[in-house]
């Protein structure tokens, strides 16, 4: 029997072999399909196609071919310090949300401070940086998302493939409650950070950290846009390289340059940031 991972809290799908995962952007929904019988464990809660909770289960068996389900995202209040900087149109944010409508769109929350200055722990590598974005809790009314960049489970799925799954269900989510949510912290993609598609460079998201870091900065902490004696006014982003998968992007706020750093070597700025997803009309 195949297992179904819902781990964490409900947020994130880890399909096995059998199984194969594609959102409905019509019917907002996420549909499953599987070629043996399996099991849902673990989530906590799962909605039906009706909107009404299936067994919100320590354990659910399920003929093949016949699950659709939409997974739960819990939705935060976030305070009047967060920065809200402007609307953002989900399928232009990243690769992997392509296929969601035009009319998804989301507002961009930014959180007055770096990373660095959140939990004092200072410039980081991006794996630690991701994790400890993971690890924040009630900053201004967020915690961070559960996001892990290929974990054991799942070795092809990347920070941002994890968390577009989540966005997508986020989306999904406010279309069947008809109501805002808005998503915990998480490290920004490219395209939130400096507006840029990865391989052209054309500007396609005006909403984001760079272009808008004048304003952000008479909100909350200014982004360091000077040379220092580290690398503090590089900000790291989710995205990473299509060649190799060991670099991700990052962007320098004095220029807007940018480049592919690795990993687990550099040490670069991060500033946190969620989405306010709202209904389409």
């Amino acid at each position: 029997m195949a297992p179904l991972n819902l781990y964490g809290n409900g947020d994130l799908i880890v399909a096995q072999p059998s199984i194969t995962s594609t959102f409905d952007a019509a019917r907002g929904i996420y549909v499953i399909e599987t070629t043996a019988p399996v099991q849902i464990k673990g989530a906590s809660q799962i909605l039906g196609v009706d909107g009404r909770p299936l067994v919100p289960a320590s354990e659910q068996n399920n003929k093949p071919q016949i699950i659709t389900s939409i997974v739960y995202v819990k939705s935060f209040s976030p305070d009047n310090s967060i920065i809200r900087a402007g609307t953002v149109q989900l399928n232009k944010i990243s690769q992997y949300l392509v296929d969601l409508p035009d009319i998804a769109t989301a507002t961009l929350l930014v959180s007055p401070q770096d990373l660095a200055n959140i939990d004092g722990g200072g410039l980081d590598t991006w794996v630690n940086s991701i994790e400890r974005i993971r690890d924040i809790e009630g900053y201004h009314g967020l915690d961070g998302m559960e996001i892990y960049d290929r974990p054991e489970t799942a070795r092809g799925t990347t920070y941002e493939k994890a968390w577009a799954d989540q966005i997508k269900a986020a989306f999904a989510q406010a279309q069947s409650s008809g109501k805002e949510v808005t998503t915990g912290l998480f490290m920004p993609t490219k395209q939130l950070v400096h507006g840029c598609e990865i391989v052209s460079g054309d500007v396609t998201v005006d909403t984001n950290l760079y272009s808008m870091r004048k304003e952000i900065g008479k909100q909350g902490d200014e982004f360091i846009t000077r040379s220092g004696p580290l690398k503090a006014l590089w900000q790291w982003s989710a995205t990473e390289r299509p060649d190799l998968s060991l670099f991700v992007s990052s962007v320098v706020f004095t220029d807007g340059d940018g480049f592919w750093g690795e990993k687990d070597y550099s040490r670069l700025s991060s500033r946190p940031v969620a989405l306010q997803i709202a209904p389409a009309p």
